[in-house]
């Protein structure tokens, strides 16, 4: 028909529209390693041809494991923290027990106030013949609320240690 162009080929992916005849490509033999101008490569081939669709799979792949890296740095410092602040608790209650046994009130809370961590709140118990202290203190500082950690100590009163003053709770 006069005046109708004819229509071009398709392009291909590696740039060969318009060419005539099948072109061999890489060394020039079927067989040897080189393809017959499909326009893939041989990784896309073996992937199942997702060469394109996999662009950015590497940038997210690397986002999720930054992610997972610092949601487990945050536990691993959160354990750490919780042991901490356990430690500290048993600490506080284990002086401030004996600093009981022996009758000496500001000198146990002193202890409580300078060995646990802040925010926690000390009660003592007095029996016929010693005195228990507990120390509770929020985990993480509150992050999580309504858990605690706590310690408890008992140290056997020394002769002549009144008992009125070991009942009580500091904070």
């Amino acid at each position: 028909m006069p005046g109708v162009m004819p229509q071009a080929e398709p392009c291909a992916r590696d740039g060969t529209a318009g060419r005539a005849g099948p072109e061999k490509h890489g060394s020039g033999e079927r067989g040897s390693g080189g393809h017959d101008g499909g326009g893939h490569d041989d990784a896309a081939r073996l992937s199942g041809g997702r060469a394109e669709n996999d662009r950015g799979s590497v940038t997210v792949e690397g986002a999720i494991t930054v992610c997972s890296l610092v949601v487990a740095l945050g536990l691993v410092l959160g354990v750490v923290t919780a042991a901490l602040t356990q430690m500290r608790c048993a600490d506080a209650a284990g002086e401030a027990a004996r600093l009981l046994g022996r009758g000496d009130d500001a000198r146990a809370r002193e202890a409580v106030r300078r060995l646990a961590p802040d925010g926690a709140t000390s009660t003592s118990q007095a029996d016929g013949t010693g005195i228990t202290v507990t120390v509770r203190s929020p985990l993480l500082d509150g992050v999580l609320p309504g858990i605690e950690l706590s310690a408890e100590a008992y140290a056997v009163r020394e002769p002549g240690t009144g008992e009125e003053s070991a009942n009580g709770e500091s904070g």
